[in-house]
């Protein structure tokens, strides 16, 4: 099972939730899920495929997750 599996099966299995808050700002497990699909979406968008290496340089911030 991929991380991508483990967040939807998440999601039909508990439906929606608060799962994550970081400062005063809280995420549900939906909004994690598009977050991701969006972050996968554009790195395909621009050429990486499976199994390619991605390197992300950020503060602490709500999208590190």
């Amino acid at each position: 099972m991929n991380l991508a599996n483990a967040l939807e099966d998440n999601i039909k299995k508990f439906d929606e939730y608060t799962s994550w808050i970081f400062e005063d700002n809280e995420f549900t497990n939906v909004e994690i899920n598009q977050q991701a699909n969006k972050l996968a979406n554009g790195l395909s968008g621009l050429g990486v495929k499976r199994g390619d290496r991605v390197m992300v340089l950020m503060r602490n911030c709500p999208e590190v997750i």
